[in-house]
């Protein structure tokens, strides 16, 4: 019994100590200048259709109505309809829900050679 209890005293310290050495590094990487929902403009579809000068970072609402292709979908509010790239590390735990209020954090990718606006996801939040 003595033989179990030195290692198993030893693993524990040693992960414990890791773990807090992990947490240290996270939580200084990971605190923003700003916060995170102030980094973000709330914009519609038209103003991202209409303005040459789009700001960034964009926080969308409406609803995601279907997949177009592998991770791109076709997402809709009251003004209009885009194109949004949804990566599978940005799907909540629940899945995608199609036409359910859904609001999405991203960045505008600019149209270019022929391909309209895009919005890359960074975060996808149902409300209800």
């Amino acid at each position: 019994m003595k033989k179990l209890l030195l290692p198993l005293a030893i693993s524990v310290a040693l992960i414990s100590y890791g773990w807090s050495q992990n947490v240290a590094v996270e939580k200084t990487e990971m605190t923003p200048s700003k916060p995170i929902s102030s980094r973000y403009e709330k914009v519609s579809i038209e103003d991202i259709l209409d303005k040459s000068d789009d700001p960034e970072l964009i926080k969308l609402s409406g609803e995601i109505i279907k997949k177009i292709q592998c991770s791109t979908y076709l997402f809709r509010d009251e003004t209009g309809e885009i194109r949004v790239q949804i990566d599978d590390n940005y799907i909540p735990d629940r899945g995608l829900l199609f036409n359910t209020p859904v609001i999405i954090s991203g960045e505008i990718e600019s149209a270019s050679h022929g391909m309209p606006f895009r919005v890359d996801a960074d975060k996808v939040r149902y409300f209800f």
